[in-house]
């Protein structure tokens, strides 16, 4: 994906789960001109949105609706940064106390 939109390169594989013991059907939306799209949809292009350049490792599609995604993408620089005095809950410890005994801190 660059700027939200995606870049099929290399070409992306498709594996197929097929069922063998049920019959397959056409998905009903197919006939008509407009439909709602499913929540899923909706948080996956939320999701592409909110990223802009990023890799799609995988995507999960079941009944043709989107399940699971993992991407792969340049580590938010708010991880990086050192919580400031008001970002923990308060009785949560911050991780640079983790290991130490009460009477430390």
């Amino acid at each position: 994906m660059k700027n939200g939109e995606p870049l099929p390169s290399p070409v992306p594989v498709v594996l197929l789960d097929v069922k063998l013991d049920s019959s397959e059907f056409a998905r009903p939306e197919i006939q008509l001109a407009d439909f709602a799209l499913p929540a899923e949809v909706c948080r996956l292009l939320d999701r592409l949105d909110e990223l802009g350049t990023a890799m799609i490792e995988s995507l999960e599609v079941r009944a043709g609706v989107p399940r699971r995604v993992v991407f792969r993408t340049a580590m938010p620089e708010a991880i990086f940064a050192r919580p400031q005095p008001g970002d923990i809950a308060p009785g949560v410890a911050h991780p640079s106390e983790f290991g130490r005994e009460d009477s430390e801190l």
